[in-house]
């Protein structure tokens, strides 16, 4: 099926009131369709305030920080429970089961927003200024090794803490959206995540 090119520019897309405004005219010259009914949904739970919240929060951005939480709860009964707590808020977050919901229409629904969320995440990395420090703030590290650096935040999240929990299937989206989102901002370098995917050279 040929993507539409709404589509295409919402998923590519940063700013959140730029997107809204793109997801709006859709829906005004083709009606709300399933496929931009499921993409409303994913708009308001990833942007929109909710109960308790003072400042706005981007709710899929949110779940990828809750991801390093699940690092350290694969052993234990009592770091599981954590685990299980974390996983459920970051499917909250994401809003999985509202998206897996329509079907294929809201599988790929989701995978695009995990995929605009990775952009956005690496995105904001290559333009923070404490994050491409090197230690102590002395200088700026090199591309290639911020490169590096983003590669290695994305393995971590994306195939090292799934499979340490034992919830690889839970975040299998995640996985390819990530990756995809990876080898698409950085072709040149997808070597550098590759290598690290297949792991040493047995």
């Amino acid at each position: 099926m040929e993507e539409k090119s709404w589509v295409a520019e919402y998923s590519r897309e940063l700013d959140k009131k730029k997107r809204k405004e793109i997801l709006d005219a859709a829906i005004e010259a083709e009606g709300m369709t399933p496929e931009a009914e499921v993409r409303s949904k994913l708009w308001e739970a990833r942007y929109g305030q909710r109960p308790k919240e003072t400042t706005e929060v981007d709710h899929y951005i949110r779940g990828w920080m809750t991801m390093h939480y699940l690092k350290h709860a694969s052993k234990g009964m009592f770091r599981k429970k954590a685990a299980s707590k974390e996983k459920a808020q970051i499917m909250d977050d994401w809003q999985v089961e509202m998206a897996l919901g329509y079907g294929e229409v809201g599988e790929e629904a989701l995978y695009q927003e995990l995929c605009n969320m990775t952009r956005l995440y690496l995105k904001l990395c290559k333009d923070d200024k404490t994050y491409s420090s090197i230690i102590l703030g002395l200088g700026r590290m090199k591309d290639a090794s911020l490169v590096q650096k983003m590669a290695r935040d994305v393995f971590t999240l994306a195939y090292e803490i799934p499979r340490q929990t034992g919830l690889e299937e839970d975040f299998r989206l995640f996985t390819k959206a990530a990756t995809d989102t990876f080898f698409e901002v950085y072709p040149d370098d997808k070597g550098l995540l590759e290598a690290m995917i297949e792991g040493p050279a047995r």
